[in-house]
């Protein structure tokens, strides 16, 4: 059975007009439907989704049983299928946006921390950093010349992400360098649409303790595959463009 890994999905919480609908309920529901089985929500600049669940754990209570296991990770119950949701943050800057999943710690956005600091935060506070969309610097990404630099203290880059549609070449760059540098390639759904939570991903059919350094080990020693898929283009109108209606 697929182990299905989901790190880079955004919320209500990341305060874009076409992510109006998509709420705390409609994710949850959608992690049972899709059946993953850990799912980062990364919002940009906003670590709120996490402890929002938990406060208002008693809203979901009729389908979903929530449960933290400690401060980085959620248990998810549902009525027959068990799910973690981990801490997350996708940080937003000039500078190149990053993941920062399963710290222990609040993730608080702080505009002058420079690359090197994000790394140094998620790995201090036993979490990981990774670099999302990192060839195509106009949608956020590191670039390639940054990706270099910090080729060894990065947990993972995007080597495919759902969204890019129209520059699948910069996913194939994006996997080249994770083969030429030795940093693992996850695929990623960067969804902004709960349909598309699992749209892209990575998994395994091992089972993996519900602890940030075993997913750390898993990640780190290739233990993984792939699920490569771009998002339609139906999507595409309906996310960003009826979005906004």
């Amino acid at each position: 059975m697929e182990n299905k890994f989901s790190f880079h999905n955004h919320s209500i919480f990341s305060n874009d007009r076409f992510l109006k609908n998509e709420t705390p309920y409609v994710i949850l529901k959608a992690i049972k439907s899709e059946k993953v089985r850990y799912l980062a929500v990364t919002d940009a600049r906003n670590d709120i989704f996490f402890d929002f669940i938990i406060k208002n754990r008693h809203k979901y209570e009729n389908f979903c049983k929530i449960e933290p296991v400690n401060n980085a990770i959620v248990r998810l119950i549902y009525d027959n299928w068990q799910s973690y949701l981990l801490r997350g943050m996708e940080k937003h800057d000039f500078n190149g946006h990053l993941l920062i999943i399963g710290t222990n710690e609040k993730i608080e956005y702080k505009s002058r921390y420079s690359i090197k600091d994000w790394i140094d935060f998620a790995h201090d506070n036993g979490g990981l950093c990774g670099a999302p969309h990192p060839v195509l610097r106009f949608v956020g990404g590191i670039g390639e010349n940054i990706l270099i630099k910090y080729a060894d203290k990065l947990d993972f880059i995007e080597s495919f992400n759902a969204q890019l549609v129209f520059n699948k070449k910069a996913n194939r760059r994006a996997k080249e360098l994770s083969e030429r540098y030795n940093i693992p390639g996850i695929a990623s759904s960067d969804s902004h649409n709960h349909r598309n939570i699992a749209r892209a991903y990575f998994y395994t059919e091992e089972e993996i303790k519900p602890d940030m350094s075993s997913i750390k080990t898993l990640i780190q020693q290739g233990r993984f595959k792939n699920k490569e898929r771009y998002i339609s283009y139906a999507d595409l109108i309906k996310t960003y463009i009826l979005g906004r209606i």
